[in-house]
């Protein structure tokens, strides 16, 4: 998990596949797991499959479960935005260059 979030590959693993190798590890069934988190088994699968994102709370559960920080869960969550973020403006290319200079030139 920290080296995806150390990579600068675009490409976007959702926080729920690191989740899912887990489960698979451990052995633990995806509905075993649900119930035991207090989660929809439906919102598992999402979640599992990056429909659903990680919030504090399951961050939270899941990382006192597997002794992972849950900060670095919401991490992933934020780096995956960022990256969807960053190639959508690749696909815009008539976006604005937002740089210090530009703004200070403005002010002139």
């Amino acid at each position: 998990m920290e080296a995806y979030l150390e990579s600068t590959n675009p490409h976007i693993t959702v926080a729920g596949s690191f989740l899912e190798q887990l489960l698979i590890i451990y052995d633990v069934q995806k509905s075993q797991f649900a119930e035991f988190i207090g989660l929809e088994k439906t919102n598992l699968y999402a979640l599992l499959k990056g429909r659903r994102k990680f919030n504090n709370v399951i961050a939270t559960k899941i990382g006192e479960i597997f002794n992972i920080d849950p900060e670095l869960w919401l991490f992933i969550e934020a780096k995956n935005e960022m990256k969807a973020y960053l190639f959508q403006c690749n696909v815009h290319e008539d976006k604005q260059e937002y740089k210090l200079a530009n703004l200070l030139k403005k002010r002139k």
